[in-house]
């Protein structure tokens, strides 16, 4: 790992790798996407105070995005410092004329 220079001190930056995401990655995966949005005026709003927000942002992130795990459309990259969950779309049934 190379070091990256940051506010005084040394930050090692972790794996930029990223691969599909198992169900056992759910939990630190949602953490990632939860600490993402913790200064987010709309999320903020919506929980003011840091444990309503704690309490119900690893919800709302499991129930948008938690499928992903399943459909294996969820990635992260080792150490969890970046997180996509992406939700496939669904097809339109055939037209019958």
């Amino acid at each position: 790992m190379n070091p990256i220079e940051g506010a005084g001190h040394d930050v090692h930056a972790g794996s930029t790798a990223v691969r599909i995401a198992a169900s056992t990655d759910k939990a630190p995966a949602v953490d990632t996407v939860v600490l993402a949005f913790a200064a987010d005026p709309v999320a903020r709003w919506s929980w003011p105070h840091g444990q309503q927000y704690l309490a119900n942002m690893p919800r709302l992130v499991s129930a948008f995005g938690g499928r992903a795990f399943d459909h294996g459309s969820a990635h992260c990259t080792d150490a969890y410092g970046g997180v996509a969950l992406w939700l496939r779309r669904k097809r339109a049934a055939a037209r019958v004329a």
